[in-house]
Formats: structure tokens, C-alpha cells, sequence
């Protein structure tokens, strides 16, 4: 490819009409050349709009590129989640230094299969407790459900509640739970009689 090359022995010009020298094609014929021949004023020009062209691709695929990273790092941002239950308070009915009673209700704030409400222990007990729970009020319809326990602190409590109906959600609404937190060690702090020390035996209550 020859395009800056102005060589007279290159070219005939024959009845208005400029072209390559037969000689010449057949020279670099015979030693297999591919021979490309441009008019400088047009290679210019061609070559002028092909960098042009080159640099509009490589700017919208910069464009592309950052587009793309952008949405990867948006998509690693975690969603801000809607705020499921609302408790709407927590009352502690008896208190040992190895056993709590209390009642949480809280609203549900949409049909779910699915959910976890948190307590507070106060005061904090001297090791994680056993969990039990029940439920004591809830809207009509509410299917079967299991209630499962999680703590691993002496400090709060999670409540997992799961409905145990096929396709039947928890529905929205108002709830009460009654809970009782349990210390490990409260059957090594029973008295003689097997009374958990500092509270009352049922006939008392």
C-alpha cells in the first residue's frame, strides 16, 4: 500500500482516464504483492472519517463500559427494605433472676408467609435462655402456624413465626404473643421443693 507516493512512473494517464502502469501491476504480480493505490487528497479524506468514526465507537463503548459498571455497583447496594412488623410494645409480667414472663404485640403490615419479631430481656439474665412462646391474639383466618426461638445473648430474643398452611399467608394485622425466657441453670437454683428461687409457686398466683 503505497498512499503518500506521488511516483510518475507509477501512472498513464490514457483519454482523460489516470490508472496504474501495466508494467508495474505486472511486476508486483509476478512477486505476489497486493498492491493498494491511493490518491493522497482521498486516503486523507477516507482515512480522516474512518479515525472519526473509531473514536465515536471507542467513546460509546467507554460510555457502555461505565454504564455497565455503574449498574454492577448499583446492584451490589442492598435494597432498602420495607418495614414489615411494627411492635407496638413489650410488658414484662414476672421477673426472676432465672425466669421472665412478658407479652409483645405488634402489628403485621402486609400478608407474608414469613416473619420475625425481637424482644427485650430485662433485666438481662445471667446466661441465653429457653424460649417459649404462644399466640395469644391475632387476626381472624390466621392459619396453623410454628413458632421457632433464636438468642444467643442475654439481652434480646428473635421470634421466628412461619405459616404451616399450603399457599395461606400470615395475614396483616394486630398480634399478641406471650413469652417465657427460661434460664439454663434455673433447675440448679430451685429450692427443696423444686421452686425456682424469687418466684412464686403457682398456687400463689
Amino acid at each position: 500500500m503505497s498512499p503518500l507516493k506521488k511516483k510518475a512512473d507509477w501512472w498513464e494517464r490514457n483519454s482523460g482516464i489516470t490508472s496504474i502502469k501495466f508494467e508495474f501491476y505486472e511486476d508486483q504480480k509476478n512477486i505476489r504483492n497486493y498492491i493498494l493505490l491511493y490518491n493522497i487528497e482521498n486516503f486523507i479524506k477516507d482515512f480522516n472519517e474512518y479515525n472519526k468514526k473509531i473514536s465515536t465507537q471507542s467513546q460509546s463503548l467507554n460510555n457502555k463500559r461505565l454504564i455497565d459498571a455503574i449498574e454492577e455497583f448499583t446492584a451490589l447496594i442492598p435494597p432498602k427494605h420495607e418495614k414489615i412488623v411494627s411492635i407496638e410494645g413489650q410488658r414484662i409480667l414476672k421477673v426472676t433472676p432465672y425466669h421472665q414472663i412478658g407479652r409483645i404485640s405488634f402489628e403485621l403490615k402486609k400478608d407474608i408467609y414469613y416473619f420475625t419479631i425481637s424482644g427485650e430481656i430485662s433485666p438481662n439474665m445471667y446466661h441465653p435462655p429457653f424460649i417459649r412462646s404462644q399466640i395469644l391474639s391475632c387476626p381472624p383466618d390466621t392459619p396453623k402456624c410454628s413458632l421457632r426461638y433464636g438468642t444467643g445473648t442475654v439481652y434480646d430474643f428473635n421470634i421466628h413465626i412461619k405459616s404451616m398452611e399450603y399457599e395461606k399467608k400470615m395475614p396483616a394485622g394486630l398480634y399478641v404473643i406471650e413469652y417465657s425466657l427460661e434460664d439454663p441453670l434455673a433447675f440448679e437454683a430451685a429450692d427443696d421443693d423444686n421452686n425456682i428461687l424469687g418466684f412464686p409457686d403457682d398456687d400463689e398466683q
